[in-house]
């Protein structure tokens, strides 16, 4: 069950955002296993405002010191191997004439890389190991939790067959809506010409599950009156408030939105269970 606010229709034009060019970093492992990854980072990028760098991180060959000529070979076909990755990924992108595409392959590991790059980048988009049983750590979690700009996680599974309907979904909890998630949200539906909505679990202060309707009705004018603030700011954006009571409603909001927008201090709350693979859905954790 979901109590809904619906916003008022209207005839008035869709709001127009004054676009930020924005440095899109996006994490390549070979071009085969992230081409969702580097898919969803074109598509939703703007051309000819956005800058995207692909980023290859790999083990460098180190014997600090060491100039002997095998070592050096060595050295070198690590690094040109590592550059390869990244001119195999720049030649297959079917990119536009007005986008601007680069890439560089960093010695490094790949979180140590992605930290790092995110201390200039505006966006990171890698694509999400949390369900790949092959890998025992997960970049991504450790990525998401540390990095400085917003970090999108693009399951494996993920297709590109939007049609501009989803809307982009922010998640809010009890302490209210997070202004760095709203921001990213906001602008997200703003460049894509979609609606935002804000889901938000009921709580039991009293630790009971026992269905409360006057504690249902509390917590959605709650809710509402945080999304007043932000209706005010965006007039024309449509807003939607969802106060959830359904114990799948992660799963429901994974299968029915075009992304998943988390403060990092609710990064865990996606992790407990693996993702719906049949309806899988990117998501973005924005620190604060």
């Amino acid at each position: 069950m979901t109590v809904t606010r619906e916003p008022e229709l209207r005839s008035a034009p869709r709001p127009q955002l004054t676009v930020r060019p924005r440095r899109i970093v996006v994490a390549v492992r070979d071009y085969l296993h992230d081409y969702e990854t580097i898919e969803w980072a074109m598509t939703h990028a703007t051309a000819g405002v956005d800058m995207i760098h692909l980023v290859h991180a790999y083990r460098p060959l180190r014997l600090i010191g060491c100039h002997w000529e095998p070592v050096a070979r060595a050295r070198e076909a690590r690094y040109w191997a590592a550059r390869r990755v990244i001119a195999i990924a720049q030649q297959r992108i079917a990119v536009s004439a007005a986008t601007q595409l680069q890439g560089s392959a960093i010695a490094g590991t790949p979180t140590d890389v992605l930290l790092e790059m995110s201390e200039v980048a505006d966006l990171i988009v890698v694509g999400d190991d949390s369900n790949d049983a092959e890998t025992s750590r997960r970049i991504t979690w450790r990525v998401q939790d540390l990095s400085q700009c917003p970090v999108v996680c693009v399951p494996i599974t993920y297709r590109t067959t939007d049609d501009g309907t989803r809307p982009v979904t922010v998640l809010a909890d009890e302490h209210g809506l997070s202004e760095a998630a709203m921001s990213f949200g906001v602008e997200a539906a703003l460049r894509w010409g979609t609606s935002l909505q804000i889901s938000r679990a009921q709580t039991y202060p009293d630790g009971s599950s026992a269905s409360s309707t006057k504690r249902l009705g509390d917590q959605q004018r709650e809710l509402d009156a945080q999304l007043a603030l932000w209706a005010g700011r965006y007039p024309l954006l449509p807003l939607t408030g969802r106060v959830e009571v359904d114990d799948a409603w992660l799963d429901g909001l994974r299968g029915n939105c075009a992304v998943l927008v988390a403060p990092v201090h609710s990064a865990p709350l996606l992790r407990p269970r693996p993702l719906d693979l049949s309806h899988p859905c990117p998501i973005a954790v924005v620190p604060e």
